[in-house]
């Protein structure tokens, strides 16, 4: 389970669509955009703050007729089926655990790993080096990974320079330009990475965000008490 950060499916499909159009360079040879990439579907989240939604991934949270109705947390039905759990963060730092955590999801975690001491850009390469270290283990494993993502400051996600190096349409201003850098550098080579090393062992991946953004937000691109957009909720 791999829950991205800030991650919007409208600019998931736009980032897509420039590489499609050659704005941005081409992620996997000899295919200028691997195909799961622009099949991705629009999806909910449960929640436009990050930990809320990632909890409510975790436990499985549905409404059914305005009641909230909580399934056995992922770790429990991963533990339950005979999987060796693996927990890794590219956002928290140490055991500084942020997403609602219970002493018992982190007793039913057989190995943490965490990345968020190092620079920002480095945090999911080094949480992906894991990933695949883990998936070369004899038995089976199932990993809960989030990502460092794309959270704003949009090019604090970048290296300097790198949003300049393409030709963007003159209608995407500068923020909105950094924030699809961000995905296209953080998200789409990440999972090009990832699902071309998945060649070794017989693997599902589920992917998505934990909440969009709203670039024409006053304030906050996401996490909004009032007058959220809708925006803040759709993901890939």
């Amino acid at each position: 389970v791999v829950i991205d950060e800030s991650v919007s499916f409208h600019h998931f499909r736009m980032v897509s669509n420039l590489i499609e159009d050659g704005t941005l360079p081409p992620i996997s040879r000899p295919k200028q955009n691997m195909p799961i990439l622009k099949s991705a579907k629009p999806f909910r989240s449960m929640h436009n703050c990050s930990a809320q939604s990632v909890w409510a991934i975790i436990n499985g949270l549905t409404i059914q007729n305005g009641e909230i109705i909580l399934a056995p947390s992922l770790w429990q039905r991963a533990k339950g089926a005979g999987y060796q759990t693996i927990y890794i963060s590219a956002q928290e730092k140490g055991s500084r655990y942020q997403y609602f955590q219970t002493p018992n999801d982190i007793s039913l975690m057989d190995e943490q790993y965490f990345f968020g001491s190092l620079p920002d850009r480095g945090r999911d390469r080094a949480a992906l080096s894991q990933a695949m270290k883990s998936l070369r283990k004899d038995e089976k494993v199932f990993i809960f990974l989030i990502k460092s993502g794309s959270h704003f400051p949009y090019k604090a996600q970048i290296s300097r320079g790198e949003v300049d190096q393409y030709s963007f349409p003159d209608k995407i201003r500068q923020k909105e330009r950094e924030y699809l850098t961000s995905i296209y550098r953080n998200t789409f080579h990440f999972l090009a990475s990832m699902l071309t090393t998945l060649t070794t062992r017989e693997t599902m991946v589920f992917y998505t965000s934990d909440h969009g953004q709203n670039l024409h937000a006053s304030g906050f691109p996401h996490c909004n008490s009032r007058e959220p957009h809708r925006a803040e909720w759709e993901v890939p």
